[in-house]
């Protein structure tokens, strides 16, 4: 584990951090956890905004500042799918980055584990889920899967 975490470390050293945006090889940067079991017993009432800063600070304590506009977050008790599912939890916040052109010249995404399913469930259905003029704007340089749960 102790390995582990210093690989996903090692990994976010090499993007620079700001108070709300990251870069990785000039591209703005886009965060999603993994699978948070304490949902299930305590449901968030924030969609799990806290919970996420707290497991991306782990890595990089500048991500505890809740200004992070790169760190997507979302309620891990909740279906992916529906009107409040996770998916469109994620897609409410991508509306605001994509409408003031974050991903306009190419994002690179960085999920840990069910964060993996999460975004290619939501880049499989970015139509439907922001519309075609803000999914037009979704464009994505790369993505690092850090234990991702789809393989």
């Amino acid at each position: 584990m102790k390995l582990y975490k210093s690989l996903i470390a090692a990994c976010l050293t090499l993007v620079a951090f700001s108070s709300h945006s990251a870069q990785l090889a000039g591209k703005n940067v886009l965060l999603i956890q993994g699978f948070l079991p304490q949902h299930l017993i305590i449901n968030p009432s924030d969609d799990g905004q806290s919970a996420s800063d707290d497991y991306w600070s782990t890595f990089d304590s500048s991500l505890k500042d809740p200004g992070n506009s790169n760190v997507l977050h979302y309620p891990s008790h909740k279906s992916i799918e529906g009107g409040n599912g996770i998916a469109a939890i994620v897609a409410g916040q991508l509306e605001p980055l994509l409408s003031s052109g974050y991903c306009d010249n190419d994002c690179v995404i960085i999920t840990h584990s069910t964060g993996d399913l999460v975004m290619r469930y939501v880049l499989a259905n970015k139509n439907s889920l922001l519309g075609s003029a803000l999914a037009s704007r979704l464009n994505v340089a790369a993505i690092i899967d850090m234990a991702g749960a789809g393989g």
